[in-house]
């Protein structure tokens, strides 16, 4: 079980991510000379550029269109109330899913995560008397935690007079490697999700020229293919406090908070668990994008194209920037295990050698369970 789940929630990431990559390809497959590789590119010292493409077949992709198209066609006067109510569905659906996703993570935190927090910090402190032998001070938050140089190792073999040793070493913490593992797995999905936001602020936002008038947003290329070609203040303004800043928002919550729920998992088959659920969570809007989008929101998205505005230079920064991310990640996964969590605050490392000894005998094959 615990292979499957993580075998597919490394899936769905993979899956997600190669999506995503493949959206932002070039749209015109068949032109092989706007379409250069970078390897052709580096070969003749230029610079990529990318030809206009469509918005990602996502909920993000369908607001952005949908908002543009049916909000200057308002102030245009074309249709008032028609254009009014489509941008405000477009709108209104994503703000929907934003809001589902802070109410199942807030009720994730209420009913599962604090009832887990308690019981495992209820077992670790019965586990530090024990095993420092009454030696334990109280911490900022009641909890006990051992005084140096009173550890007994000993008396580890008697701890299922007073907390089970399966409850105990069960506990995320008492095995470090893979628990830091799943939570980089969990951080990583949410860091997609944050850097494609963080992709099309830039390529929407900053790197977007601006225009004077609201008619000049947009220009046709034939019957029904649109062109972007830049926005006013007050377009670029709406875009980011109406569409990015609330899911960069929950990005955060549930980076934090998804963080947390893990490092609470009641057992490391729980914690597999947990994480595939919280990754439901996080791909909620691509399910009601595909759920739930008309088809005519769907061609338009398709039909909506949007320019580079820059040039990517052929180099070492091109090529590995994007693995900053990935160190960003990590980063953030050691930080948050030493110093940011509060599950069990000031942890002491103290079950890691006990426990690893009590699962090799666990799991050997003269093993009551494992016979």
């Amino acid at each position: 079980k615990h292979i499957l789940a993580l075998g597919c929630l490394l899936a769905n990431v993979l899956g997600c991510c190669t999506m995503r990559t493949l959206q932002l390809s070039p749209r015109s497959s068949g032109s092989s000379t706007s379409t250069l590789s970078l390897e052709e590119h580096s070969e003749d010292g230029g610079d990529d550029q990318y030809e206009p493409e469509p918005l990602a077949e996502d909920l993000y992709g369908m607001a952005v269109s949908s908002l543009i198209r049916d909000t200057r066609k308002f102030l245009l006067g074309d249709r008032i109330f028609m254009h009014f109510v489509r941008a405000a569905i477009s709108m209104l659906v994503v703000w929907f899913s934003v809001a589902m996703q802070g109410f199942l993570i807030w009720q994730l935190e209420r009913l599962i995560t604090q009832v887990s927090v308690h019981k495992i910090r209820s077992a670790y402190g019965l586990f530090e008397n024990w095993m420092y032998e009454g030696h334990i001070t109280l911490n900022v938050n009641g909890l006990s935690h051992g005084m140096d140089g009173h550890f007994n190792k000993a008396k580890f073999t008697n701890l299922d007079q007073v907390v089970s040793k399966t409850l105990i070493c069960n506990i995320p913490l008492s095995q470090p490697c893979m628990t830091m593992g799943i939570l980089a797995v969990w951080s990583l999905t949410v860091v997609a999700d944050f850097r494609k936001i963080c992709f099309l602020v830039d390529l929407l936002l900053v790197k977007m020229p601006a225009v004077k008038t609201v008619r000049a947003i947009l220009t046709h290329e034939d019957k029904h293919t649109v062109l972007l070609s830049g926005f006013t203040r007050g377009f670029k303004a709406m875009l980011l406090v109406l569409l990015f800043l609330p899911p960069a928002a929950i990005d955060m919550v549930l980076l934090w908070l998804g963080c947390r729920c893990l490092l609470a998992s009641a057992g490391f088959e729980n914690l597999l668990l947990n994480a595939v659920a919280l990754e439901f969570i996080l791909l909620l809007k691509e399910i009601m994008y595909k759920a739930i989008a008309p088809k005519h929101k769907l061609l338009e998205t398709r039909q909506f194209l949007v320019p580079h505005h820059h040039q990517v230079q052929a180099g070492w920064s091109s090529c590995l920037g994007a693995f900053g991310w990935v160190f960003i990640t990590l980063s953030w996964v050691v930080a948050y295990v030493f110093k940011l969590q509060n599950v069990l605050p000031d942890f002491r490392w103290d079950m890691h050698a006990v426990c690893e000894e009590y699962l090799k005998v666990l799991t050997s094959p003269t093993s009551p369970i494992a016979t």
